[in-house]
């Protein structure tokens, strides 16, 4: 099973691939509501993360130390 900030790292990820998708001219040709909506659910699933504080400090620690039969 993968860690929350595996899973975290994964979203950036595929937003990050997803921004990647679209050339700054084709970025500049959309209307502003059409550019808010590019990648949303990509950025919707990485602010979940950050919203839900399922990626601090605190968190990784204890994933890493129930991974290691550490509880």
């Amino acid at each position: 099973m993968k860690t929350a900030f595996e899973r975290y790292i994964e979203a950036n990820n595929a937003l990050a691939k997803c921004y990647q998708a679209t050339s700054l001219d084709q970025w500049k040709a959309l209307s502003h509501a059409q550019q808010e909506s590019l990648c949303k659910a990509e950025r919707d699933n990485v602010t979940s993360f950050l919203n839900n504080n399922q990626v601090t400090f605190a968190n990784i620690i204890k994933e890493r130390l129930q991974a290691a039969g550490h509880q």
